[in-house]
């Protein structure tokens, strides 16, 4: 039994439905990746992509870009065959502050700068690790696994006390625990964008990871940020407008959704899907012409689906 998504990119939101017939495509690792998995045959859910080809004389609430995704309804049974992939060092990086000619004093152009030890160093792993969506270019994930690996309570902690002079140690851990809990995808979007340390005062007004997407005014040079009930995020109002465009633009890339069987979910237009490029066997399976749509097919990332077990790393 199979899932269906339709994403409509109007008003009307997508939903999730279940045709019975299809059956999902081979998964395999990406490149030297590795991993437990099942017969080529039903490793991971295939997508089918239906993009309208003819007038249908929709409404305007009705006009809409179709997407299917098949998913297996059964957990597939494994081969057995156990690989292993090798694991990088994601030790932070030394630095020294003499070389720097930045004080201890200077916490002010430090949060503004963004360049602290912990932060800058982040930012570089999250920009190394992204996935290109490849069927929306300029469109990237950085995958909820990545996320988890990077973002710890000692880096988000480090991150604050460099840049926030006047919070202790403690005071800075239990940010951090808080921030682990509740908002890792917020914190990933202002570390990204080098301002992990605002994930304070963001936490005291109260905004966390259910608050995401914040929502950007539109065709307004100040690019204002808004909850989803029509409150501005205040913190962010101190922010250089390009660090609310470059925040509005970055988290989409930390909050692609994660699919579960049986679910329905609402799919923003801007929303980037967690799809990955199919393997060299699988590019059999290309674009199809149908009466109605074109269809083509993806594979779903193994950290953003919960239809199985899956130890696969990309």
């Amino acid at each position: 039994m199979n899932l269906l998504i339709v994403l409509q990119t109007q008003n009307v939101p997508p939903r999730l439905q279940a045709p019975h017939n299809e059956h999902p495509v081979a998964a395999e690792p990406i490149g030297p990746t590795e991993v437990t998995r099942p017969p080529l045959s039903e490793a991971v859910p295939a997508i089918v992509i239906r993009k309208s080809t003819v007038d249908l004389n929709l409404s305007d609430k009705e006009a809409a870009q179709n997407l299917t995704l098949a998913i297996p309804q059964s957990e597939p049974e494994h081969d057995g065959v156990t690989e292993t992939t090798p694991t990088k060092s994601l030790a932070t990086p030394r630095h020294s502050r003499r070389n720097s000619g930045e004080s201890s004093s200077s916490n002010l152009s430090r949060s503004d700068s963004g360049e602290s030890k912990s932060g800058h160093w982040l930012k570089e792993q999250l920009d190394s690790t992204r996935l290109e969506c490849p069927k929306r270019a300029h469109s990237f994930i950085v995958p909820k696994d990545v996320q988890e690996r990077l973002i710890t309570e000692s880096t988000i902690a480090e991150d604050i006390q460099a840049h926030n002079g006047d919070i202790g140690e403690k005071e800075a851990a239990d940010f951090a625990k808080k921030a682990c809990q509740h908002a890792r995808c917020l914190y990933a979007t202002l570390a990204y964008i080098k301002r992990g340390a605002d994930i304070c005062a963001l936490l005291n007004e109260g905004i966390t990871d259910k608050n995401l997407p914040l929502v950007r005014k539109p065709n307004d040079r100040n690019a204002p940020l808004y909850l989803r009930c029509g409150k501005q995020v205040q913190t962010m109002t101190t922010w250089k407008p390009k660090y609310r465009e470059n925040f509005d633009r970055v988290q989409w890339w930390m909050t692609s959704p994660v699919f579960e069987e049986g679910k329905h979910y609402y799919l923003d237009e801007k929303a980037v899907l967690p799809f990955i490029p199919l393997d060299d066997n699988e590019e059999s399976l290309g674009t199809k012409q149908g009466g109605y749509s074109e269809v083509y097919p993806v594979r779903i990332h193994p950290a953003h689906h919960k239809f199985w077990k899956s130890t696969a790393q990309v």
